[in-house]
């Protein structure tokens, strides 16, 4: 690796960081929140659990932010990792940032999906109990989320699993 490489990766990794989380911040998390809100305003509770002015309350919000930027940087910084065990040049490293990308959004997107759906269509279609309807909705979530969570620490040890035999 050579300085103009290193040094290239230092800052893209700032400023990817400082300007991703801006348009997460600024775009996606409005967009999840009012989402999560005319869902609530529907049915009257979100997951049966939080009522609307939960979801009003700016300790929640905050708490949904941070863990927002956590997830950012897991992915960005698998993505970085990558991008020095690979030894990738600048226009795959540009391929792996937009699969980087994409994956992030997917796996941040696909639980809020999957347990509004499935709580939803258990709650309009099903005699279940709500106990029932509410364990199933989270325990969807949490799974789903969790493995989003450790996507990029899988991904990473697979690149490296695999480079180490080529």
């Amino acid at each position: 690796m050579t300085r103009f490489e290193f040094y290239l990766r230092a800052v893209g990794h700032r400023l990817i960081g400082t300007f991703g989380l801006i348009l997460l911040w600024r775009y996606l998390w409005p967009t999840i929140y009012h989402t999560l809100e005319a869902l609530a305003r529907q049915d009257g509770t979100l997951f049966g659990l939080f009522l609307l002015q939960d979801l009003n309350n700016q300790f929640w919000q905050v708490l949904f932010l941070i863990f927002l930027t956590l997830w950012f940087y897991r992915y960005t910084d698998g993505f970085f990792r990558e991008w020095y065990i690979a030894r990738l040049k600048l226009h795959e490293a540009t391929v792996a940032a937009v699969r980087w990308t994409i994956v992030m959004l997917w796996h941040l997107l696909y639980p809020i999906v999957l347990s509004l759906m499935m709580f939803w269509l258990l709650k309009h279609y099903t005699e279940v109990p709500a106990w029932l309807k509410l364990t199933t909705a989270w325990i969807f979530f949490f799974v789903a989320l969790g493995r989003g969570w450790y996507y990029p620490d899988n991904k990473i040890a697979q690149i490296a699993f695999r480079l180490s035999f080529s």
